[in-house]
């Protein structure tokens, strides 16, 4: 019994060169293409996803994210700040309920989640922009290596970055690169008040060195 052999067929792989949302031409750096608009639409609906997600801000899910962007509502993680329960009220009561009613619970609970997640650690806040790379473990390792503050950390050179144990060269550019394109929304956040960084020197515990044996 000889078996004969199988030819598969084969198809052209094409490598994307613009985005599909935006236009923009995609940037290649071999191990990821992206498209580099930060105004891009897509890219925006990540940033804004993974802050919420990295804040776990509750009941306000991928549906209702994707009816804010589409309505207009926020364009920014800024402007999740300036949302009301009128801003809102349309994704949870279609045109006859809300001729019958003038509140909603689902847009209520909202609200009041984004309310109790405006203090938050140096952590959480760099990690919940989406820099590629860039979760709360690997900026912990920076505040607990001394830049524990947002002043620290937006000064702090590549050098200064890289020589963290743990961290390197790759995180420290990918930071430092990320942390200007964002400069302008983090900055405000934190003058317009919408967010407050909670020290890591507050706490019952703060300044006390445990030893587990």
């Amino acid at each position: 019994f000889i078996q004969k052999p199988v030819h598969k067929q084969t198809r052209k792989v094409y490598r994307l060169t613009s985005c599909s949302v935006c236009g923009t031409k995609l940037i290649d750096e071999g191990t990821r293409i992206y498209c580099p608009n930060k105004n891009c639409t897509k890219k925006l609906y990540h940033q804004i996803e993974k802050w919420i997600n990295v804040l776990d801000i509750r009941d306000f899910g991928t549906a209702l994210l994707k009816w804010v962007l589409d309505n207009k509502k926020i364009n920014s993680i800024s402007d999740i700040y300036k949302l009301t329960e009128d801003d809102i009220i349309g994704f949870f009561l279609n045109e006859e309920s809300l001729a019958n009613a003038k509140e909603s619970l689902g847009a209520k609970k909202v609200i009041a989640s984004i309310k109790n997640h405006t203090e938050i650690s140096l952590s959480t806040f760099i990690a919940g922009f989406d820099i590629e790379g860039i979760g709360e473990l690997s900026v912990d390792k920076l505040v607990n290596a001394g830049f524990d503050s947002l002043e620290k950390l937006l000064n702090a050179t590549e050098e200064e970055l890289a020589s963290v144990n743990g961290f390197g060269e790759i995180l420290a550019s990918t930071l430092k690169e990320g942390l200007k394109e964002n400069s302008e929304e983090i900055l405000h956040l934190i003058n317009s008040k919408s967010i407050k960084i909670k020290s890591n020197k507050d706490g019952i515990f703060a300044g006390k060195t445990f030893c587990f044996t």
